[in-house]
């Protein structure tokens, strides 16, 4: 059984945000989908997961979609999801 770092889910982060380009779309909920893939006994938050994943899309000149609902969350309409673009 392998022991996954936070090294370890950044190594993940990167590898899926490694074919993004400067202004492309970083999909939150697929990003953390494949994530859970990658390291799928990581013993982290889905919300801190994500937040890691759009802190490093940003840091990347990429557009986030946060298309991603927590469990603490208030259900919203998906006319009303937020796109946030890097500044």
């Amino acid at each position: 059984m392998s022991t996954y770092t936070p090294l370890t889910i950044d190594i993940a982060i990167e590898q899926h945000l490694a074919g993004a380009k400067i202004g492309s779309l970083v999909s939150i909920r697929d990003a953390v989908a494949l994530v859970r893939l990658f390291a799928p006994e990581a013993r982290v938050s889905d919300q801190e997961l994500a937040n890691r994943i759009a802190w490093a899309a940003i840091a990347k000149n990429c557009n986030v979609s946060f298309d991603f609902e927590f469990e603490n969350e208030q259900r919203k309409p998906k006319d009303e999801i937020e796109t946030r673009t890097a500044a």
